[in-house]
C-alpha cells in the first residue's frame, strides 16, 4: 500500500480514544451479571433525575461501531466493582445515533467516541476522563470526583495557587486522570499546557508514583510535539534533560508505571526520543533500547488487554521505523528487518487466537490491521479483514478499509463498490451520515469526471439527514464542513453548475429548521452552506 494510503490507517490505529489496561479478570459469572443501571427517557429526564436525587451523572458518550467504545463496555463497565461504583451517579448511555444525540453532544463538547464525562447534580461538568484509564484505576477516579463535585478548572487553579505538593491526593488524582485530549474546560494554549505539565510533575509527591510518571508523561509528549516555529525557547533546556531521560528510564523500568501509561508508550516513542537525545550516540542508543525493553515487557505481560499488547508491539515497530529513511508521497515505506516482521505475525496469530466475542473483535481488528500495514504485511491485513469481516459487531467500519486497500492497490472500482457498500449496510442516522459522506468525497476524488453519479449520490445522503432536527449539529456540523471544502474543490474544474444544483437541494430544505439561535443556528448553517465563501464559516 502507498504511503498516502496508509497514513489514514495509521490514524485509526491510534484514535484519541486510546486504550485501556486490563488486569485481573472477575469471574465469568460475576461479570454476566453485573450491569449498569442506565437511565431512561431522554437525557433531560436523566439531568432532572440527577438533581431531584442530588447525585452526579456518570455519562457515556459511544457508538455501535466504535472500536475502543467495545472495549470500554466489555472489559470496564461489565464488572462488578464498577456497576457497584456506578450505583452512586446517575448514568446516561447516550449513544451517538439516539435521537438529537448530536445536538446533545454539542451541547456538552464532546469529542470522539468515547467519551465519559462526570457531572455535578445540577449538570455542571466536573470531570472528562481519559480512556487510558487501567481498570483497578477506575473506581478510584471515581470516587476522587465524588469527593469534590468541583469542576475541573477550580481543582487545577486550586492545584497551582495552592502549590502541587501540598495538594489533596484526590485532585492529583483527577488531574492525572483528565482527558487532556479532549478538553473543553479549561483551554490552555500549548504553552501554558506544557507548563501546567511540568508543575504537576516536579511538584507531585514520591508517594504518588504512578500520578506522577502520568505528569511526565503528558510533560514530555507535549514538549516533544509543541512545533519548533511556534516555541519561544526550547522546550526542554540541557539541564533538564538529564533528569527528564532518568526519569523516563524509570517509568519504562517499572510494571505498574508502564501499565498505567499504555497510550503514552504506544505512541510516543520516536519523538520522545528525539526530545531527550536529538543527537546520534549512545545516549540515544541506549535510550531506544530502553523504551524497546519496556514495551517488549509489555507484549508478554498477560495481565494487560490483548488491545494493549498488541499496543506495544506497535510501539517497537514505530521506533524501529522512525530510525529508518522516510518514505515520500505515494512511495512504499521501506521493508522493516525480517525477524520483526515474523515477529508481528507472531503476535497478531496469538491475538486473533485469543479474541471469542464480537465486541472483543470489533476493537482488536482495527489495532491488528493497522499494526500489519505499519509492518507492511498490507496483503494479510486485508486478508484477515476479509476473513473476519462478517464477524464484527458493525462490518460497514472494515469495508473502509478494504476501500482503501483497494484504492491502494489503484483499484478504483474496488474502492468505490466497497465505500458505497460501508454506506449503505450502515445504520443509524449519524453514522451513515458519517459513511456517506465519506462516499462522496471518494467519488468526488477518484471519478470527478462523473458529475451525475456525485450529485445524485449528494442528494441522496444530504436529503437523507436533513430531515432531522439535529442535522447541522456537532459531529453532522463538522462533516458539513469538510463536504462543503470538498465540493468547492471538486466545481473548480467546470463543475460550478453541479455545486450549485446540490446546493440548491441543501438551501431547499432550510426553512423547515427553526428561526434564532444565532450564527450557530441549524437554520443558519443550512443556508450557509455552499454560500458566500468569504462569509462561510
Amino acid at each position: 500500500m502507498r504511503a498516502k494510503t496508509l497514513l489514514p490507517l495509521l490514524a485509526a490505529l491510534l484514535a484519541a480514544c486510546g486504550p485501556s489496561a486490563e488486569r485481573e479478570e472477575a469471574p465469568e459469572q460475576d461479570q454476566a451479571e453485573a450491569e449498569i443501571d442506565w437511565a431512561e427517557g431522554t437525557v433531560e429526564e436523566a439531568f432532572a433525575l440527577a438533581a431531584e436525587l442530588d447525585k452526579p451523572l456518570f455519562l457515556y458518550w459511544g457508538a455501535i461501531w466504535c472500536p475502543p467504545c467495545h472495549y470500554l463496555k466489555e472489559k470496564i463497565f461489565k464488572r462488578p466493582e464498577f456497576v457497584e461504583q456506578s450505583r452512586k451517579f446517575v448514568a446516561v448511555y447516550l449513544d451517538g445515533d439516539t435521537d438529537r444525540a448530536q445536538e446533545w453532544g454539542e451541547r456538552l463538547g464532546t469529542s470522539g467516541y468515547p467519551t465519559v464525562l462526570i457531572l455535578s447534580p445540577d449538570g455542571e461538568e466536573v470531570m472528562r476522563m481519559t480512556a487510558g484509564i487501567p481498570v483497578e484505576e477506575y473506581n478510584g477516579v471515581l470516587t476522587a470526583a465524588l469527593q469534590n463535585l468541583r469542576p475541573i478548572r477550580e481543582v487545577l487553579d486550586g492545584v497551582l495557587e495552592g502549590g502541587v505538593d501540598a495538594a489533596a491526593a484526590a485532585d492529583l488524582e483527577l488531574l492525572a486522570n483528565y482527558s487532556w485530549s479532549q478538553d473543553t474546560a479549561l483551554e490552555l494554549s500549548d504553552e501554558d499546557q506544557l507548563d501546567t505539565f511540568r508543575a504537576l510533575y516536579e511538584g507531585a509527591p514520591a508517594s504518588m508514583a504512578v500520578e506522577k510518571s502520568k505528569f511526565l508523561a503528558n510533560f514530555l509528549d507535549t514538549a516533544a510535539r509543541s512545533p519548533e516555529e511556534e516555541r519561544p525557547e526550547p522546550p526542554v533546556d540541557e539541564d533538564e534533560r538529564s533528569a527528564l531521560r532518568a526519569a523516563l528510564v524509570e517509568l519504562l523500568s517499572q510494571r505498574e508505571l508502564r501499565n498505567s501509561n499504555v497510550i503514552f508508550l504506544a505512541a510516543s516513542g520516536p519523538v520522545v526520543v528525539d526530545l531527550l537525545e536529538p543527537e546520534a550516540g549512545e545516549g540515544r542508543e541506549q535510550l531506544i533500547a530502553a523504551w524497546n525493553a519496556a514495551t517488549s515487557a509489555m507484549e508478554d505481560d498477560e495481565a494487560l488487554s490483548v488491545d494493549d499488547r498488541l499496543y506495544a508491539v506497535n510501539s517497537h515497530v514505530q521506533m524501529v521505523r522512525s530510525q529508518m529513511p522516510p518514505a515520500g508521497v505515494g512511495e512504499e515505506l521501506p521493508p522493516l528487518p525480517a525477524e520483526l516482521v515474523d515477529h508481528v505475525r507472531i503476535r497478531i496469530a496469538e491475538a486473533e487466537a485469543a479474541l471469542t466475542e464480537s465486541g472483543e473483535l470489533q476493537s482488536a481488528l482495527n489495532i491488528m490491521a493497522g499494526l500489519m500495514v505499519n509492518a507492511g504485511l498490507d496483503a494479510e491485513a486485508k486478508d484477515l479483514i476479509s476473513r473476519r469481516l462478517d464477524e464484527t459487531l458493525a462490518p460497514h467500519y472494515y469495508m473502509s478499509w478494504m476501500s482503501q486497500f483497494a484504492e491502494g492497490e489503484d483499484d478504483v472500482e474496488g474502492a468505490l463498490t466497497w465505500s458505497r457498500r460501508a454506506y449503505d449496510e450502515s445504520e443509524g442516522p449519524y453514522t451513515r451520515f458519517q459513511w456517506g459522506a465519506g462516499y462522496l468525497r471518494d467519488l468526488m476524488r477518484l471519478t470527478p469526471e462523473d458529475v451525475e453519479t456525485v450529485v445524485q449520490a449528494s442528494n441522496e445522503v444530504l436529503s437523507e439527514l436533513l430531515v432531522l432536527d439535529d442535522a447541522f449539529a456537532h459531529r453532522n456540523w463538522t462533516r458539513w464542513k469538510g463536504l462543503e471544502r470538498a465540493f468547492r474543490a471538486w466545481g473548480e474544474d467546470g463543475r460550478g453548475d453541479a455545486v450549485a444544483r446540490i446546493r440548491d437541494t441543501v438551501h431547499a430544505s432550510c426553512d423547515r429548521f427553526a428561526e434564532g439561535g444565532g450564527e450557530d443556528s441549524s437554520r443558519v448553517r443550512c443556508n450557509g452552506f455552499l454560500g458566500d465563501e468569504e462569509t462561510a464559516s
